[in-house]
């Protein structure tokens, strides 16, 4: 358990450095979306084109097709299914402007971005890394509010569904998993030694 802990108060620690220093860089943008105006956070590669408000819903200031750049800002539309698959909620997978995908490592004939994803991003004002995933904290998939996204891992986030409930696995399992963990831990630790 101890290692665990420590994992998981390690990756705090990370998370803490990374999101201070980019939120000191990364001020939200009030923008007109008709009659009212709201602020956003504007994603770190898309040139002030695209991003998200603190509830994790995206907006551009493109125009469908011509990508003209348009006075207010209007709602990316979302959905929940990708090739007839059921995807984590009714708003896992955002529509983007095909001219920002190449920006943020997408094919461009791809048209959809992971919503949650994309929001943690703007979040923290920084791409994430390919081996990092989105977190919902209270295991909601469809609550992409700032407050409840954090950055992690597949690990960290098998976990959290253990904890949640969406997974279950017979005790057995689960301390064959610690002991692996365990034997992880120590062999990180030999690693980060010999590195020293």
């Amino acid at each position: 358990m101890t290692s665990n802990s420590t994992s998981n108060g390690q990756q705090l620690e990370l998370e803490n450095i990374i999101t201070s220093e980019y939120q000191s860089r990364q001020s939200p943008k009030l923008v007109s979306i008709g009659q009212k105006y709201i602020e956003i956070h504007i994603h770190p590669l898309t040139d002030g084109s695209v991003g998200s408000t603190i509830d994790g819903i995206i907006y551009t200031n493109l125009k469908l097709r011509t990508y003209k750049v348009l006075e207010h800002w209007r709602k990316c539309r979302t959905f929940g299914e990708s090739n007839g698959r059921k995807c984590r909620g009714p708003n896992a997978l955002s529509y983007m402007p095909q001219i920002v995908l190449p920006k943020l490592g997408y094919s461009a004939k791809n048209s959809t971005v992971r919503t949650a994803r994309f929001a943690l991003e703007c979040k923290l004002g920084r791409p994430l890394e390919k081996w990092e995933e989105t977190r919902h904290m209270d295991g909601d998939p469809t609550n992409n509010h700032f407050d409840n996204l954090e950055s992690g891992c597949h690990l960290i986030n098998s976990m959290d569904d253990y904890f949640t409930g969406k997974r279950e696995a017979p005790f057995e399992e689960i301390e064959r998993c610690l002991d692996r963990m365990k034997l992880l831990h120590e062999t990180f630790n030999r690693r980060r030694l010999h590195s020293l």
